[in-house]
């Protein structure tokens, strides 16, 4: 008997239906399509990876290959799981029926769509990108201590004309063109040439650099091999460039891997904005962070915010139960600095110490 796949969703699956029949062996299948309103096709580039062609292109085939190399990498494949693309946020769910019928179901949760200022937006912001008129501002990570510096986060302005412009105004643009995966090398190579740089000054060779990684880009098939191009083009010690990524997405797959092996080659992972997701003991304990970013909203008037203090006090208590680091975020008062020095936190940035400042 054939083994029957259903396919739910969207057209995408069927190709993922091609490649679970590779990734299972099966030459006998039969394939049930759902509702089809867009003409598609789908041609082999080698035995492993099945590039979708059609009108309007949802996932690109590097997301497809992503997804094939979590079959055959994950023992328990029947399991739900998100997949960021920069055409939006999928969930994909592979249910096994019986022996012979698996339902394939691929469902959109979030579309960003562009509207007439946004399209003219950008158009600017990938003018922007090749004309090289994004910089990276520098803000201070201390010990909060002594107020010592030990590194920077790298935060990214756009230098429109007379004015500067703040992610807020470029990072949904760039999420929804695929200028992403370029924006984010770019930030990764400048944060090179810094290190490189300082490498050979002794004040400030011992000294990192955090950047923000997108999971857009972290979620492409090229990712660790460009990402890696780029530290070995300036021998960087892997060390002194941390990479951050927002709580929400780095305890998820395809991410998690990922970020694994870039630990085991010597980067601090950084869990951003933590606090402001879903994280538990468990996902945690599944993650390759050494650090956690309490996020501002917490820190700001934690000298006097009662339930602020028990969330703050709850993050470090996981956090030495975890052998991991925390950095405070958004300190901007002495007293709330004293409080966090007085249980137990070693790290912060904040205005209290620097402003983000150009290089």
């Amino acid at each position: 008997m054939p083994l029957l796949i259903s396919i739910e969703g969207s057209l995408i699956l069927f190709a993922i239906a091609i490649l679970f029949s590779l990734y299972k062996n099966i030459r006998d299948y039969k394939i049930i399509i759902g509702t089809i309103d867009k003409p598609f096709g789908l041609y082999r580039i080698n035995k492993n990876i099945i590039k979708c062609v059609y009108s309007n292109i949802e996932i690109d085939s590097d997301s497809v290959h992503d997804i094939y190399n979590d079959f055959i990498k994950n023992k328990n494949i029947y399991r739900s799981r998100k997949y960021y693309t920069e055409k939006g946020e999928y969930n994909l769910d592979i249910r096994q029926v019986n022996s012979d019928e698996f339902i394939i179901t691929l469902e959109l949760i979030k579309r960003i769509m562009l509207n007439a200022d946004s399209q003219k937006l950008m158009k600017d912001v990938e003018k922007a990108l090749i004309d090289k008129q994004f910089s990276l501002y520098l803000q201070p990570i201390v010990n909060i201590n002594n107020k010592t510096i030990v590194g920077y986060e790298a935060l990214v302005r756009w230098l429109d004309g007379d004015r500067i412009r703040y992610p807020n105004d470029f990072i949904p643009v760039l999420e929804t063109t695929g200028l992403m995966v370029s924006f984010c090398n770019m930030v990764i190579e400048e944060a090179c040439i810094i290190l490189k740089k300082w490498s050979n000054d002794d004040l400030k060779k011992h000294l990192h650099i955090a950047i923000n990684l997108s999971p857009l880009t972290v979620c492409t098939a090229m990712f660790e091999c460009q990402f890696n191009h780029i530290i070995d083009k300036y021998n960087i010690n892997r060390s002194r460039l941390q990479l951050e990524i927002t709580e929400r997405y780095a305890l998820e797959e395809p991410i998690v891997p990922k970020l694994s092996r870039l630990r085991l080659l010597g980067h601090d992972i950084l869990l951003d904005d933590f606090g402001t997701g879903e994280s538990n003991m468990s996902s945690l304990k599944t993650s390759s962070a050494n650090y956690i970013k309490i996020d501002r909203s917490f820190i700001d008037g934690v000298s006097k915010d009662i339930t602020n203090q028990s969330v703050v006090k709850t993050v470090i208590t996981l956090a030495k139960a975890m052998n991991m680091e925390i950095i405070a975020e958004g300190i901007e008062k002495e007293e709330d600095a004293s409080w966090l020095i007085y249980n137990g936190v070693i790290y912060g940035q904040g205005w209290l110490y620097g402003k983000p400042q150009a290089i």
